[in-house]
């Protein structure tokens, strides 16, 4: 709340893993990488 007003939401959270792919690209990883840790349930 703000002032007496209660704020809206402006967009929902992200989902799960939603952005695990950019940002493990972001820090150099392939795709080929990601896939692995992907199939070693080392990321969602």
């Amino acid at each position: 709340m703000m002032d007496g007003h209660r704020l809206g939401v402006r967009q929902d959270p992200p989902v799960l893993g939603a952005d695990t792919d950019a940002l493990l690209a972001g820090l150099g990883y392939d795709a080929a990488q990601i896939a692995t840790l992907r199939e070693q349930g080392a990321i969602a």
